[in-house]
């Protein structure tokens, strides 16, 4: 599993780590920055209920895709040779395409049955393009982690930038000229597969694709513990995230889980760039310092008050006058946005320092500690909706989901801290 020097040559100096980070760091600001500043027009050119059905179309690709690619994906950073890294991307790029054609039959076969779980038959017709959806989640992510295992930090933060630029415009595009209910989802999946395609051709432009099926039998069998263990964790943790997103329109109404949406997309979504972002360097970083000296804690620290610093200021004034904030921006239909803001600020910031630490239950392979943990943090979330919708008080529930937050990451925070040293 050690990674040979030659691949990690020239990463590891004095003051590489930071550059790498800043690197990424650039476009993944724009990335951020693109989608808030567009969002004050976007709330004046879709309804929260338009907002919802993109927010349920989101939550739907991305429970599925945590678990499409088996999560081989993962081990691409830590394979110690080319040819197996990849062989490793082509199987993650191979295993959804699978998974997305036998969705695409059990949405065709069951497709009445699942929409009859909604009371808005008529906007359900977005299933349909959950599989395209998938293909596109799962490839971006393997092909990503490809280019992070080479440390084309450069590469990864100009698509980070075209992403975000791309979905921006043609939602922008979309809602002047085309007045869809769905044309926030259409822009989604065609900016992603814009990006997706730049990925390829970067790949493409060096490499080439390698089918050796009986290599990728025995990266199956030799990387077995990522479908065993870190695919579920990562559908306890995706599920626990999107969870509100399918049952909030349920327990309450679609323009709620609008609101709802409109929160992650300007303050949660940005907290998963950053912190995805950090880990993508921290990751490599830490493999390497682990298997030199047997600990990365001085890195952990490092990076721990890091991600503290970067967030703790948003935080505060997020807390302090984020219902203000948002009336303002956004327009007053969305103050109550601004409300659910204001409370899950907190969760915002311990989520952003927890972002890249908890690489280190994949780098120890803890995968079941991981897996049993985001199973507790699935549970917990499901049921702070679940009594918040009993008792038909949406800030309780909202309340609950971010102090379930707050307690999963500490404890994630916690147990990364006793793996970042080997104690065994």
């Amino acid at each position: 599993m050690v990674m040979k020097s030659r691949s990690l040559k020239g990463l590891f100096s004095k003051n590489e780590f930071a550059k790498n980070v800043l690197t990424l760091m650039s476009g993944t600001l724009i990335a951020q920055l693109l989608p808030i500043l567009a969002s004050p027009l976007l709330t004046r050119l879709y309804s929260p209920t338009e907002f919802g059905l993109l927010g349920a179309y989101l939550a739907m690709v991305a429970v599925c895709a945590s678990v499409a690619s088996g999560k081989y994906d993962q081990a691409i950073i830590m394979t110690p040779n080319e040819s197996e890294t990849n062989n490793l991307l082509m199987l993650s790029l191979l295993l959804p395409v699978l998974f997305s054609f036998f969705l695409f039959v059990a949405i065709l076969v069951f497709y009445q049955e699942i929409v009859g779980l909604s009371s808005d038959l008529d906007n359900m017709i977005w299933l349909y393009y959950v599989p395209i959806g998938v293909i596109l989640a799962c490839s971006y992510a393997s092909i990503i982690t490809w280019f992070n295992r080479f440390q084309k930090y450069k590469e990864m933060a100009q698509n980070k930038a075209l992403q975000a630029g791309s979905i921006t415009f043609l939602q922008i595009l979309f809602g002047y000229f085309t007045k869809i209910s769905l044309g926030l989802i259409f822009a989604d999946a065609i900016g992603r597969f814009i990006t997706t395609l730049d990925l390829l051709r970067r790949y493409k432009t060096n490499h080439s694709f390698e089918f050796n099926w009986h290599e990728k039998i025995k990266l199956i069998k030799k990387y077995k513990k990522f479908p065993l263990y870190e695919a579920p964790a990562s559908l306890f943790n995706i599920a626990a995230l999107q969870a509100p997103l399918f049952l909030i329109p349920i327990y309450f109404s679609p323009v709620i889980a609008g609101a709802y949406f409109l929160v992650f997309r300007v303050v949660m979504a940005p907290i998963s760039l950053v912190g995805e972002s950090m880990m993508q360097v921290f990751r490599e970083k830490a493999t390497k310092d682990f298997y030199e000296t047997g600990s990365c804690r001085r890195l952990f620290v490092k990076t721990m008050w890091l991600m503290f610093a970067i967030g703790i200021i948003p935080t505060l004034v997020l807390m302090s006058w984020g219902r203000e904030i948002f009336a303002v921006i956004f327009g007053e239909n969305w103050e109550n946005a601004g409300l659910y803001a204001q409370i899950f600020a907190p969760l915002a910031l311990i989520r952003l320092i927890s972002g890249p630490l908890g690489y280190l239950f994949i780098l120890r392979e803890k995968l079941m500690w991981d897996m049993l943990l985001q199973g507790l943090f699935l549970l917990m979330t499901v049921s702070a909706i679940v009594v918040g919708g009993i008792n038909n008080d949406v800030e309780q529930m909202i309340s609950y989901i971010s102090l379930s937050g707050i307690i999963f990451y500490s404890c994630q925070i916690g147990f990364s801290f006793y793996l970042s040293k080997n104690n065994e």
